[in-house]
């Protein structure tokens, strides 16, 4: 049988508490995800096209609304790239 090296209720050892303490993510790694994100939403962007052009008949429309979903896009967008 084997024994586990880390026992709860044991003190636990210096590699495992530097696993369990929160890593931060560089500002310069947010940004690349952010910009692989939009790349490749805007890389497809035929495959947008007729989304694009009711969204523009809706925004001729509806301008309130309009700028309220692009803002709640462009927030979604943001926070799947963070």
């Amino acid at each position: 049988m084997i024994e586990p090296d880390y026992v709860e209720g044991d003190s636990a050892p210096e590699s495992l508490l530097t696993l369990q303490q929160w890593q931060r993510l560089s500002a310069i790694a947010l940004f690349f995800f952010c910009l692989r994100l939009f790349k490749t939403v805007f890389g497809n962007i035929g495959y947008l096209a007729p989304t694009l052009l009711v969204f523009y008949q809706g925004m001729q429309r509806y301008p309130g609304y309009s700028a309220l979903a692009l803002a709640a896009i462009s927030l979604l967008l943001i926070g799947v790239g963070i």
